[in-house]
């Protein structure tokens, strides 16, 4: 399991607690033993969110486009546009590599 669907599992896990025992690792390890099946269906949820995220909403490319707290020059404005296209291509990787056994 890789370190995004380990760590996205662990979180929805950790949503069926009360809060105060979510915030108690030892008691989450224990329990994520003893609750063999619930731990099975935080990493179904986990992997079924991540998968969600494939392609990016409209949302999320515009606050990627949104300008920077300052006027930034030409050239730093197309290096942006140029990492954000290729930070958009390579995604679909990313999320690819976060689902991987």
């Amino acid at each position: 399991m890789s370190e995004m669907l380990e760590r996205v599992a662990l979180a929805v896990f950790k949503s069926y607690f009360h809060p105060d025992d979510a915030a108690n690792d030892a008691l989450v390890a224990e329990k994520r033993l003893e609750w063999a099946a619930d731990w099975r269906r935080a990493e179904r949820s986990a992997r079924a969110a991540i998968e969600a995220m494939r392609e990016p909403t409209l949302a999320m490319k515009e606050a990627a486009l949104r300008p920077t707290p300052f006027d930034a020059p030409f050239e730093m404005v197309a290096q942006r546009d140029l990492a954000l296209r290729g930070a958009l291509a390579g995604w679909p990787k990313m999320i690819d590599a976060a689902l991987s056994d």
